[in-house]
């Protein structure tokens, strides 16, 4: 009978401080795989030097010192790509249509002179067209042809109307890829 008594006491106590309880609860884990992004691989362009005399002649001087270079896709797959695209800003000379990228600024710069980049992919769309600034112009890469590099041309052109001066020509221009 003592044993009952205290077995009450523990279930009357029991329920005076309530039960330990437990429930179970469902953890959710959620996230996606997403293709790596895409970066821009670009090398400066050395121009060299190249002599005035040539830039005191006709309209397009100057070509025969151009130089080819690329606009690389890195880190990012391109079959899984719909869509990718470049667009140059800079500082131009006015006057230009935004298609000669003006000389930096220097105590001893050039004159005379801008700097025209046109394109010179077969397999990406435009070939021989001028690279036109600052107007998100879009040039697009041809995604399904695999080829992760678009091929440009950088040459010296004169400035029409304006009297070309020996000094330092260089220039800067910001490539900004758009990719979806």
């Amino acid at each position: 009978m003592n044993r009952t008594i205290r077995t009450r006491c523990a279930v009357a106590l029991l329920a005076l401080c309530g039960v330990m309880q437990a429930r179970g609860a469902l953890l959710e884990v959620t996230g996606r795989i997403v293709p790596a992004p895409c970066t821009l691989v670009l090398s400066p362009v050395d121009m060299g030097k190249v002599p005035l005399a040539d830039f005191l002649g006709s309209p397009g001087s100057g070509v025969n010192y151009g130089k080819n270079f690329q606009v690389g896709l890195a880190g990012c797959d391109l079959q899984t790509l719909h869509s990718a695209s470049l667009d140059f800003t800079g500082a131009t000379v006015p006057g230009s249509n935004d298609t000669l990228l003006a000389l930096t600024p220097d105590p001893r710069v050039a004159a005379g002179i801008g700097i025209q980049i046109v394109r010179t992919d077969a397999t990406h769309p435009g070939d021989g067209l001028s690279v036109v600034f600052n107007r998100n112009e879009g040039i697009p890469f041809d995604v399904g042809s695999i080829k992760t590099s678009y091929d440009f041309k950088a040459f010296y052109s004169p400035v029409q109307g304006a009297a070309p001066r020996a000094g330092t020509a260089n220039a800067t221009a910001t490539v900004t890829l758009t990719y979806s």
